[in-house]
């Protein structure tokens, strides 16, 4: 029945707006299987399983997206948990940076374009971030002690891929009209106004 209702809004919008389904997240099993206290261990103390862990996390079924590709899907919708500053680049680029990569690429060689959403804080680790193949980029907020701010976010990125914006939740929802106009005017002007920018 899925597929009937993909084909009826796919008609109804005729290309209006792109499609995406959710991706795999390369750090969702060590989450499931590990836990996050002996996760944070195992990236000192048991390295070896950490790495089994998340291989078995990777996308085996290609028939599967192939066909979901096949069927006009354009863009895959990729989590990452960058552990929010609570651990190293160093340990970021050995644990994460392998199984994102291989991720991002596995789509990518299916042929979707992929926003890559990465939660928590990346101003230790933008660099390895931006060297990922993803089309599209999409941050938190700023939350507890750390600013998430889109221009310096762009400045690391570079102008080549879309970057998506992070307007406050709670300036959302509990702030005036002019208040959250003003926040996206200067999210666009913080921005570089690229044109590649979704507040």
């Amino acid at each position: 029945g899925c597929l009937t209702v993909w084909d009826w809004i796919r008609e109804r919008y005729r290309g209006a707006m792109p499609a995406y389904v959710m991706g795999m997240c390369p750090t969702a099993l060590l989450q499931d299987v590990v836990g996050f206290d002996s996760t944070m261990v195992g990236f000192l103390q048991a390295p070896d399983i950490i790495h089994e862990v998340s291989r078995l996390g990777m996308p085996r079924n290609r028939a599967h997206w192939q066909a979901i590709h096949d069927a006009g899907v354009e863009m895959v919708h990729v989590s990452e948990y960058t552990w929010g500053g609570q651990i190293s680049p160093e340990v970021y680029g050995e644990f994460i940076v392998p199984y994102t990569r291989e991720l991002i690429e596995f789509y990518r060689d299916i042929g979707f374009k992929v926003l890559l959403y990465v939660m928590g804080d990346i101003h230790g680790v933008l660099d390895q971030i931006a060297a990922y193949p993803f089309d599209a980029l999409a941050i938190e907020e700023g939350r507890k002690d750390y600013d998430l701010d889109v221009g310096v976010i762009r400045e690391g990125l570079g102008d080549d891929r879309a970057l998506f914006g992070n307007v406050p939740c709670l300036l959302v929802e509990e702030g005036r009209p002019e208040d959250v106009l003003g926040e996206v005017r200067r999210q666009i002007a913080a921005e570089g106004q690229s044109g590649r920018f979704v507040v």
